[in-house]
C-alpha cells in the first residue's frame, strides 16, 4: 500500500474503520481562525467515544531524493534520528486533541506511512524513543589516560515527547497496516502519562495488539486482554 497525500491517508482511515466495523465521523472544522480540531470522532468496540487525529509519514526532500536513488538501483547508507519524525507529529496532534480535551474523551494519533521505504520512522523502537526519549549511556572518564573509561547502563535520555507534563491529551499512538489479505492490523502504543486512559476494550479485536512501555523503559510489553 502506497499513500501519497494526507487526504488519501484520511480515506485509508475511513476504510480501516469500515473493515473493522468501527463507526467514525469527521469533526466539523472550526470557523475560528486559530482553533485547531482533530480530524475524526470514533466509537470504539465498547462504545467508548474518542477523538482521532490522522497523520501521514511522507518523504522529506532528502528522502524523496533517496527514494529516486533507490529506484535507480543505487546502494547507500541512511542516517535518521530514531523517533524524530513521530515526535513532531505527536506534538502537533496533541495540540489539536487538546482543543477538545474538555469533553473528557480519549484522544489518539493514527499514523499511516506513504511508502515502505519510510517505515523505519514507525518501527517499535522509533515509537519507543519518540515517547520516552533517546537512549544514552553515561561514560566516566578518568583523568589518568591509562585508565579506560567506565560505561554505565543504558538509560532514557533527551527528546521525550510524552511526560507527566507534556502531550498528555494523546492517549495512544495507533499504527495501522494492511496484511496480504488486505485486512487491517493495528498496533496500539499507549501513553502511560495520558490524562484520559484509552480503555483496551475500545479496540479489543483479534487484529489489534496493545503495547505499553516496560517499567525499565527498555522495550514494549504486550497489554493483557481485558477480562
Amino acid at each position: 500500500m502506497s499513500i501519497s497525500s494526507s487526504a488519501e491517508a484520511e480515506r485509508c482511515f475511513e476504510r480501516f474503520c469500515a473493515n473493522l466495523s468501527l463507526q467514525c465521523e469527521r469533526v466539523i472544522e472550526s470557523s475560528a481562525q486559530r482553533e485547531r480540531r482533530p480530524d475524526y470522532s470514533l466509537i470504539g468496540f465498547d462504545r467508548t467515544r474518542l477523538l482521532v487525529e490522522v497523520k501521514l509519514v511522507s518523504p522529506s526532500p532528502s528522502e524523496a531524493d533517496e527514494l529516486a536513488r533507490l529506484r535507480a538501483g543505487e546502494i547507500f547508507a541512511r542516517r535518521i534520528v530514531p523517533g524524530e519524525r513521530l515526535r513532531r507529529m505527536i506534538a502537533d496532534a496533541n495540540g489539536q486533541l487538546r482543543q477538545r480535551a474538555g469533553a473528557g474523551l480519549p484522544g489518539v494519533l493514527v499514523v499511516f506511512c506513504a511508502d515502505p521505504f519510510l517505515r523505519n520512522h514507525l518501527d517499535p523502537y522509533s515509537v519507543l524513543t519518540a515517547m520516552r526519549g533517546l537512549d544514552e549511556i553515561p561514560v566516566t572518564v578518568h583523568r589518568d589516560p591509562s585508565i579506560p573509561p567506565v560505561f554505565g547502563e543504558v538509560r532514557s535520555g533527551p527528546r521525550k515527547s510524552m511526560t507527566e507534563i507534556k502531550n498528555r491529551s494523546t492517549s495512544a499512538v495507533i499504527l495501522p497496516r494492511q496484511d496480504e489479505s488486505a485486512d487491517w492490523q493495528l498496533s496500539v502504543f499507549l501513553n502511560r502519562f495520558a490524562r484520559i486512559t484509552l480503555p483496551r476494550t475500545a479496540f479489543e479485536h483479534p487484529r489489534v495488539r496493545h503495547f505499553e512501555i516496560r517499567p525499565d523503559e527498555r522495550d514494549w510489553q504486550s497489554v493483557p486482554a481485558a477480562c
